[in-house]
């Protein structure tokens, strides 16, 4: 265990066991509920017209308003995402996915190479980044599925104005999920929000009022 400890605080590691440090911290306070998996918003801007919204619990999505050219460039940009499955994927998980073999690699290939010092570590940094990023892609897949389903299911039913369960609960400012039963049979699993920022407890009857863009949720309130 000092072995493993020395190897990842080297300066040959020190990079990669920082980015490591900071999933795992994040995937820590996600757990004990002091943040939720779509606390964190990244807001890219490529070009001058084009915007693009990266939701870690969701999907990342492009709003563009510009010419043709830069049409072209965000097709491209989509086609990148779509590749690594960062259209479903919540960008936490890809992260993850993605920095802990690169993290595993570079501590096996500095170590079997004897490699201490930092300069090296960046130049066999630059494949490792590449290939775990193939890496991320497939073990992403099924995370993929997962999210692009409960979107259809979304799609498929129109949860506004229905009565719903929770089986999650939501706090004051924290998300939580609730589960509504359409007229086909189905079992549609949302993402839920209060309405007027009071606890809801498990088990609750909601009712589902409207859908609220910057949370990616629907605002619920108590149904009685």
């Amino acid at each position: 265990m000092k072995e493993l400890l020395f190897e990842a605080l080297n300066n040959a590691n020190i990079l990669t066991t920082a980015l490591l440090t900071f999933v795992m911290g994040y995937w820590v306070v996600v757990l004990i509920g002091v943040l939720d998996i779509s606390s964190l918003d990244v807001d890219v801007d490529v070009d001058a017209d084009v915007d693009v919204d990266v939701d870690l619990g969701g999907h990342t999505e492009v709003d563009v308003d510009s010419d043709t050219g830069s049409g072209e460039s965000i097709s491209w940009f989509n086609n990148v995402l779509l590749f690594f499955n960062l259209q479903y994927t919540p960008l936490m998980v890809f992260l993850t996915f993605w920095i802990v073999p690169m993290w595993t690699i570079s501590l096996i290939a500095n170590h079997y190479l004897g490699n201490t010092g930092f300069t090296l570590s960046m130049i066999l940094l630059v494949p490792n980044m590449i290939a775990t990023l193939f890496v991320a892609k497939f073990g992403t897949i099924p995370v993929a599925r997962m999210f692009k389903k409960m979107d259809e299911d979304r799609e498929v039913t129109n949860p506004i104005g229905k009565v719903a369960e929770v089986r999650i609960p939501t706090r004051p400012g924290k998300l939580g999920q609730a589960t509504i039963h359409d007229t086909n049979g189905n079992v549609v699993t949302v993402n839920i929000i209060s309405a007027n920022n009071n606890s809801i407890a498990k088990g609750a009857q909601v009712l589902v009022i409207q859908y609220n863009k910057n949370e990616r949720a629907y605002l619920v309130e108590t149904y009685q």
